[in-house]
């Protein structure tokens, strides 16, 4: 894991090397992952960092240099 940030009470992104943010409810005890559009995986797309927005967005950055905004 390489990044984790508190999105809403009970709710938490987390965000790894194989390019995924994953997202946790701890209150239903869920996971969802969330996957970009274009599905690059290899060490230049590794999520190098999260950051909260809103409630309901995120910023996530990868190594390669760029920033997806993500609302769920």
């Amino acid at each position: 894991i390489h990044g984790l940030i508190n999105i809403r009470p009970g709710i938490f992104a987390s965000g790894s090397k194989d390019t995924t943010v994953k997202l946790w409810d701890i209150h239903n005890e869920t996971q969802d992952t969330l996957t970009p559009d274009y599905k690059r995986m290899g060490y230049k797309y590794w999520v190098t960092a999260l950051a909260k927005v809103s409630d309901t967005t995120f910023a996530r950055g990868t190594r390669d240099g760029f920033i997806t905004i993500w609302d769920l």
